[in-house]
């Protein structure tokens, strides 16, 4: 017996759609019919209809997308293995199969175009994953509302699901279909977002002006930034693939490094 058949008599047993009836008038003579005829004959279509929905649910493949603005590496300040335990958590919690998790340490001011996020969705896409799960819509983007509604779009056009947990926002309905609602909360929600990195800004640039007051001296300290050498020694696919002709944001993706990154050892080596 196949995990699926066995998972639709389990919900049978435990009466989980109760719409169900398992007496008919047969030959116009009220009867009992033995069990294995009334599974295969008497079951409302409604019935049919709610197991193989939910036998649907059961079997929807789900991918993770964590964000943090950045690298865990440096002091520990970011890391994404809280975003991760918890939607991992809501995934099993409903029952979806967890194909694969995404991480991404880049800020979203930028928009939506980032090296993780785009392979994120291109595996989507081409392993027709069901639905993309991340813990908050400003993990996906922080900046402009039209970049958050067109990368919604791109996932409604692949029928691709989206869930933020913060929000407890889900973009398609049972029906793979969108709410009338989602476009209105989709840009509240984006709204709230960028009027909140406006705030940090500001908060950041009044910090700033404070601590010049009091003498402190901004940027990076003596010594700490890298000579020729050291970027050959450190990144030497990077600077292989800049003097192939490769873009910045291929490079970035293809060695998984920042763009700032690229960009610091194009600008130093002259390439």
């Amino acid at each position: 017996m196949t995990i699926k058949i066995r998972r639709f008599l389990e919900l049978c047993e435990k009466s989980i759609f109760p719409r169900i009836s398992f007496f008919r008038l047969h030959n116009q003579q009220k009867c009992i019919q033995p069990p294995t005829s009334i599974f295969l004959n008497t079951i409302q279509w409604d019935f049919r209809i709610g197991i193989f929905q939910r036998l649907k649910t059961l079997q929807m493949k789900a991918v993770i997308y964590a964000r943090t603005s950045s690298s865990g590496s440096l002091e520990h300040r970011q890391d994404t293995s809280r975003q991760i335990s918890d939607l991992a958590e809501y995934c099993k919690f409903m029952k979806y199969e967890l194909v694969r998790t995404f991480e991404e340490h880049l800020t979203a001011r930028y928009g939506t175009n980032r090296p993780v996020l785009n392979e994120c969705i291109d595996f989507c896409k081409q392993n027709q994953i069901d639905i993309l799960v991340t813990s908050e819509l400003s993990r996906i983007n922080r900046g402009s509302v039209f970049d958050t509604m067109t990368f919604v779009k791109e996932l409604m056009d692949n029928k691709i699901n989206l869930y933020t947990q913060k929000e407890q926002f889900t973009l398609l309905n049972e029906d793979g279909k969108p709410s009338i609602f989602a476009p209105v909360l989709l840009s509240c929600l984006s709204l709230a977002n960028t009027l909140e990195l406006e705030s940090i800004k500001f908060r950041l640039q009044s910090g700033r002006e404070q601590a010049k007051k009091r003498g402190v001296k901004m940027g990076r300290k003596k010594g700490s930034i890298k000579t020729v050498e050291q970027l050959n020694k450190e990144y030497p696919q990077v600077i292989k693939l800049l003097k192939r002709g490769q873009s910045i944001r291929n490079t970035a993706k293809i060695c998984n490094v920042s763009i700032s990154t690229v960009q610091r050892i194009k600008k130093a080596l002259c390439i």
